[in-house]
């Protein structure tokens, strides 16, 4: 029996180093040392490249080892090797730290990273610079849905074309069977026609690509489209247990670059898309729909064709009247069919989603003794509420995620996640600190202030935004 530690060396190594656990070639020579493939490498040496099996030359082998895959490491960005230090020093990046924390490949972060500085630019070129006076109301917080369709399209075709998929099976003709997907499904075989309008050219080689079926998979998924042969179904399962851990990594590589221009824009489509996959929907679908309301009833409600139109109500003023009032109004709209009971589990699903209410937000800034350094407190107190419902079938686990950030160059300046698994009604406090000076700088001509984005990661249509000026205390 032989060590298989060397098919995964870059990734165990990196971990111990993002750990603290080794900081230089000779502490991991050490943590090698005390491993079973150092055991193994004295009793057949020829197998692992070494010498002999004498203590000196495995120290030089294991040292080899070290070497060559902290330069795999370092190309890749996840360690960063100094080599004037005393020993070597190695320092973790937060790309080796992501790689760590959910067991990814050590090249995958760095693919990871760059399609969400390609996806940050993409939405400041969607969005333009939206400005407008500062405020203190909570209003819904919207944007156009090609926003959060590119958004969604780009963050899932980044993470289906990293390492982690290279092994999804692409078994005998099913290259053809992934052809034809690509053309029951919105974006394809990859971005092109979303982003451009063209389709373009695929060769036949990229639908035998194990990362374009991954993509049209997840597509296929958020779609209901029917798959073509049983085996797609468990290859779909795969790769949707696979979605949070490395969307949450790609958010994690994302906000350790928070200081960069739009970056606040780019984790707000982060939760966005997290809403759509939760709920297995497209930005073109009506919100209304992950209710259980039938297309029919929501066109009625909308007056808006085939469901996709956001007219009034929008689910968040439907999810604000009483229950009473909201009941008797989807039987308005349904004309009474299906008597008295129709709507309860749509009831029960809707009254169950949070109602997030601020209450009040208080803007303080302090000077740290230590660094010098401004620093900027938010202090929110909300108010929650949901109801239990006798047939409610949505699971109790969600959560709301906080984002502050600038004014002008939409930096992100904090964030922050609240579970949110309670029933009845109660208040939260979350305190947020953040750069006062960055954001008091990046305020424009009315002067500093902060972006506060308040979205549920399971359910789409209750997003709120608030401005607060940094010039006043308390709103």
């Amino acid at each position: 029996m032989e060590s298989r530690l060397s098919d995964k060396m870059c990734e165990n190594l990196n971990a111990e180093i993002a750990g603290g656990t080794v900081s230089s070639l000779a502490d991991a020579v050490g943590y090698l040392n005390w491993t079973f493939y150092a055991r193994r490498m004295r009793s057949n040496p020829s197998y692992y490249g070494a010498s002999s099996g004498s203590d000196e030359d495995v120290d030089f082998a294991l040292l080899s080892v070290v070497e060559k895959t902290t330069a795999k490491l370092s190309s890749s960005g996840c360690i960063y090797y100094d080599a004037k230090a005393d020993a070597g020093q190695l320092v973790p990046t937060p790309l080796g730290v992501a790689s760590c924390s959910y067991y990814l490949s050590y090249e995958t972060p760095r693919q990871m990273q760059f399609g969400v500085r390609e996806g940050r630019k993409m939405i400041q070129n969607e969005l333009g610079q939206e400005t407008d006076d500062a405020q203190l109301e909570t209003r819904l917080f919207q944007r156009g849905k090609r926003v959060d369709e590119i958004s969604l399209a780009w963050l899932m075709y980044t993470l289906c074309n990293t390492h982690e998929f290279d092994e999804l099976p692409v078994r005998h003709n099913e290259e053809l069977l992934n052809e034809e997907l690509s053309t029951a499904v919105s974006w394809g075989a990859d971005t092109q026609k979303l982003l451009t309008g063209n389709e373009g050219y695929h060769s036949q080689d990229i639908f035998a690509d194990p990362h374009t079926k991954a993509f049209l998979l997840i597509q296929a998924y958020l779609e209901k489209v029917r798959l073509p042969i049983s085996d797609y179904v468990n290859d779909t399962k795969s790769v949707v247990e696979n979605v949070p851990r490395l969307l949450a990594a790609m958010e994690y590589i994302a906000s350790s670059d928070m200081t960069a221009g739009g970056s606040f824009e780019l984790i707000t489509q982060f939760a966005r898309t997290r809403q759509c996959f939760e709920t297995r929907s497209l930005p073109s679908d009506n919100p209304l729909l992950q209710i259980g309301l039938t297309e029919s009833v929501v066109r009625s409600l909308t007056g808006g064709a085939k469901g996709k139109h956001d007219t009034f109500p929008e689910i968040s003023k439907l999810r604000s009247l009483h229950r009473k009032d909201a009941l008797v109004l989807l039987n308005k709209v349904n004309h009474g069919k299906g008597g008295i009971g129709l709507f309860d589990s749509v009831m029960d699903r809707l009254y169950s989603i949070p109602a997030v209410k601020l209450q009040k937000a208080n803007v303080t800034n302090q000077v740290e003794k230590a660094t010098g350094k401004s620093l900027g407190k938010l202090k929110l107190l909300l108010e929650v509420e949901r109801t239990r419902g006798k047939n409610a079938s949505r699971s109790s686990e969600m959560s709301l995620t906080i984002i502050v950030g600038s004014n002008k160059q939409r930096t992100l300046l904090s964030k922050a996640s609240i579970r949110l698994s309670r029933w009845g009604k109660w208040e939260l406090k979350k305190e947020l600190d953040f750069d006062w000076n960055a954001a008091n700088a990046d305020g424009g001509e009315g002067g500093g202030s902060v972006l506060v984005r308040l979205l549920i990661n399971e359910v789409r249509g209750f997003d709120q935004e608030v401005r607060v000026p940094l010039r006043y205390n308390e709103i």
